[in-house]
């Protein structure tokens, strides 16, 4: 037996041993005294009606004995103590009464010629059982109402007999009853139990419990609580997989212009600087201050709290179009615009600006058939946003990845092609930190990036 059925069979147990004690103690003391209160007022109730019906007195007689269970013996009045006795006794033996002790007692005679009337009880021994008998004295008549009283202490004794098989018989079918419902309790308790353990040992499994309560609640919260626990795990996974590529990264793309500074200014050093050596310096400079601010950027976007307000993003957009016309000319590259005008949003201007340039500069980065296309409209009362440019037909891009930082999808990982790698992961920090939906797809030898504001 568990631990739980035996908490629940010595507590109930213990009840049923309290409530049989007090049930034993209550018919013992005060049955007996509560039956016999009982019985004199009800002899006395019925005296009171024979009194007031002194005049109809046989009439009132017969009722009483037809709905009532008494006797009633109605004799001649006589001073003589043994010939009243004996009109008494023949009157109760007559009315079927049996009689083993009676006596009517000189006192208890005086008492009923005194005050009209008098209760004695009489046990009868041999006949296991009492009367009950009050007199009366109505002028010439003296009357005798009995009823019989059972014996209280074999009622009591047979009472409490039956209490104590009745308890016996709770305990045994409480028993029974406690080990199909700790069963049912204890069972998934065990299943509860070895889930904890798992989710402990980091092995985030579910349960399946079906029993329409509490326990059934507590099975869901713990799955839940185990599913929240494995996708916290693997978001920490992902971003330590993610910390160690970016430090990766940071490392050889600062390991370059750092030897190269070292290597140049040792030259300038010695003296053999052939009048290049300063500008490769400032190049490398340039260089690794452009991804120190990329990663300063994408630090902020991640931290800072920005307060949102309405933004015009259809003239933020007409405006970075102006200002990378110069950009393109340069590089040959043709963008296509279809901005719907007037639009505004609730966001962050910053965020934004950064969402919106670092795509613009993306597209125009690594654009394959030199055509950029934007577009900005509304669908659902939500405005979109579109970039499209050309991808390489053998290219080799990971969707899954390529919002991570540093990922490049060109393998020589070309400075020119790759640039410092964080734009991507700068429009998806903003993006989440605004609430926007963004994702990116690859068709008809087209990449496009689009955000839902």
């Amino acid at each position: 037996m568990s631990k739980l059925a035996k908490k629940f069979l010595l507590s109930i147990s213990a009840v049923l041993v309290v409530v049989v004690f007090i049930s034993v103690v209550v018919n013992s003391q005060f049955i007996g005294r509560y039956y016999i209160y009982e019985r004199k007022a009800e002899i006395n109730e019925i005296c009171d009606t024979l009194m007031k019906s002194a005049d109809a007195l046989d009439g009132a007689i017969a009722a009483m004995e037809e709905s009532r269970d008494v006797v009633i013996a109605r004799v001649d009045n006589t001073s003589d103590i043994d010939v009243l006795n004996e009109r008494l006794r023949s009157a109760f033996l007559d009315k079927g009464l049996g009689l083993d002790r009676y006596w009517l007692w000189d006192q208890d005679y005086l008492n009923t010629m005194a005050n009209g009337r008098q209760l004695r009880i009489y046990n009868q021994a041999k006949l296991h059982y009492s009367i009950l008998v009050e007199y009366l004295n109505l002028n010439e008549t003296f009357v005798g109402v009995a009823i019989i009283i059972p014996n209280i202490t074999e009622i009591v004794s047979l009472i409490n007999g039956i209490t104590l098989c009745i308890f016996l018989a709770a305990v045994i079918i409480m028993m029974i009853l406690i080990y199909f419902l700790v069963k049912k309790i204890t069972t998934p308790l065990s299943g509860i139990t070895a889930l904890t353990k798992d989710i402990s040992n980091q092995k985030f499994s579910q349960i399946e419990i079906r029993t329409n309560d509490e326990l059934e609640d507590l099975a869901c919260s713990i799955n839940d609580m185990s599913l929240k626990l494995k996708e916290s795990q693997e978001a920490l996974i992902e971003k330590n997989r993610q910390m160690e590529a970016l430090l990766g990264n940071v490392s050889h793309d600062l390991k370059t212009p750092v030897a190269l500074i070292k290597a140049y200014t040792c030259g300038m050093k010695d003296g053999i600087d052939d009048g290049t050596f300063l500008d490769t310096v400032i190049r490398q400079n340039e260089k690794m201050e452009r991804l120190i601010e990329g990663l300063l950027d994408l630090s902020r976007i991640r931290q800072k709290e920005y307060p949102k307000e309405p933004v015009a993003v259809s003239i933020i957009l007409m405006e970075m179009a102006r200002e990378y016309q110069l950009d393109l000319e340069n590089k040959q590259l043709t963008l296509q615009a279809d901005i719907l005008p007037d639009a505004v949003i609730n966001a962050s201007p910053e965020g934004i600006t950064a969402i919106l340039s670092n795509l613009i500069s993306n597209a125009v980065k690594y654009t394959f058939d030199r055509h950029i296309k934007i577009r900005l409209y509304e669908e659902c009362s939500r405005y979109v946003f579109e970039i499209t440019n050309g991808v390489a037909p053998n290219h080799n891009i990971l969707l899954e990845r390529i919002w991570d930082p540093f990922y490049v999808a060109e393998k020589s990982r070309n400075k020119e092609l790759s640039g410092t790698g964080l734009g991507l992961s700068i429009v998806s920090a903003a993006a989440q930190k605004q609430g926007f939906a963004y994702n990116c797809q690859i068709q008809d030898g087209e990449i496009t990036f689009t955000i839902r504001f």
